[in-house]
């Protein structure tokens, strides 16, 4: 598609030369002149968005993913809005179910989309949102095809999107009492029996996927990575929410952070999946209570940070330091742990761990 649009061209090469910037100081003025030639580019070709919506949701990614490295914690989910706004206007009926069938179509349209949902899955997690669009348009079920991003993890990454769906839901049907002296509270649903039905959905068809078959030993332990995470996410939710039941989640969570581990120690250092290892690896260090499970995915964001050159990594490690050093200490509601949750919003972080 770059050597067919001369935008997306110049986005590629500001993102190649960002990246060569973060190895090497010297090419940084370069890096900037590249992304300022890209983002003029970008802005005179928006008026033709709709008629060649695979370069202008192309070209918005590419801004996302640059961001994301370079250790933005806001402007990239800005971006990822923008790509949103390029599906749903892909199609005349301005629809995101149009659009994305019209995306759908074609080769280079169905893999952006596999790249949307990546970046808007994980971004779910982080932002304790709802994706931006729900559902699992982005698997094919007669595709074959390994995902660039989570490889052999595409059902995972589903099951991800479903659990902040659920947790989104459960927000907006929370019940809300206001105190004169307190503030607004949240109350948890009363109904926690159909959320939690619906939750054990979500974890039985996790704990019963099957990973598909692949000689790529990496991207297995990959894959088995990303159900662990998605696990874990699941488990965070359900401890949020039935916090009567906490002691259940926290004993699944260790065994999950363990698992996590296991399959990412067994993944060599600098193979190519480690590139999309971050979120797994997060997902595990929040979790980690023993000094050694905090050690192991500190040396190994350490090695993408160093490897790699991902300023995000940079980013999480980061968040999860700050935990790891007040991890025995309380938040203002009595009983409750630090979570990176706080640690993020008290530093207005979006943090992008795609």
């Amino acid at each position: 598609m770059a050597f067919e649009d001369k935008t997306l061209l110049h986005m590629l090469v500001a993102w190649s030369s960002s990246h060569l910037s973060l190895c090497d100081e010297t090419y940084r003025i370069k890096a900037l002149e590249h992304r300022s030639t890209a983002l003029r580019s970008f802005t005179t070709s928006l008026p033709r968005s709709q008629e060649s919506p695979e370069v202008s949701l192309a070209c918005c990614l590419v801004f996302c993913s640059m961001s994301a490295i370079l250790g933005d914690t806001a402007g990239w989910h800005n971006h990822l809005l923008g790509a949103a706004q390029i599906i749903r206007q892909a199609s005349p009926l301005q629809s995101y179910q149009h659009g994305l069938e019209k995306l759908s179509r074609n080769y280079e349209g169905r893999w952006l989309l596999r790249n949307f949902a990546y970046h808007d899955v994980l971004m779910s997690v982080t932002l304790n949102c709802e994706p931006i669009i729900s559902g699992r348009y982005w698997i094919r079920q007669s595709s074959a095809e390994v995902d660039s991003y989570v490889g052999l993890a595409c059902e995972p990454l589903a099951l991800i999107s479903e659990t902040s769906s659920l947790n989104s839901e459960m927000s907006q049907f929370a019940a809300v009492t206001t105190h004169p002296d307190e503030g607004t509270a949240e109350l948890p649903l009363p109904d926690s029996g159909g959320f939690l039905s619906r939750a054990h959905d979500i974890e039985s068809e996790l704990q019963t996927w099957t990973c598909p078959a692949s000689d790529d030993l990496p991207l297995v332990h990959l894959a088995e990575a990303y159900r662990g995470a998605a696990l874990i996410h699941l488990y965070r939710i359900i401890r949020l929410r039935t916090p009567d039941a906490a002691a259940d989640p926290d004993n699944r969570l260790k065994h999950q952070v363990a698992a996590v581990i296991d399959h990412i120690r067994q993944m060599p250092l600098n193979c190519l999946p480690e590139c999309t290892s971050l979120f797994p690896l997060f997902m595990a260090g929040g979790e980690a209570t023993s000094k050694a499970d905090m050690q192991f995915v500190r040396e190994r964001l350490q090695h993408i940070i160093t490897h790699r050159h991902f300023q995000n990594a940079a980013s999480a490690l980061s968040v999860l330091e700050e935990l790891w050093l007040q991890h025995t200490s309380f938040m203002e509601v009595p009983g409750q742990l630090l979570d990176w949750r706080d640690i993020l919003q008290r530093r207005n972080w979006s943090l992008a761990l795609s």
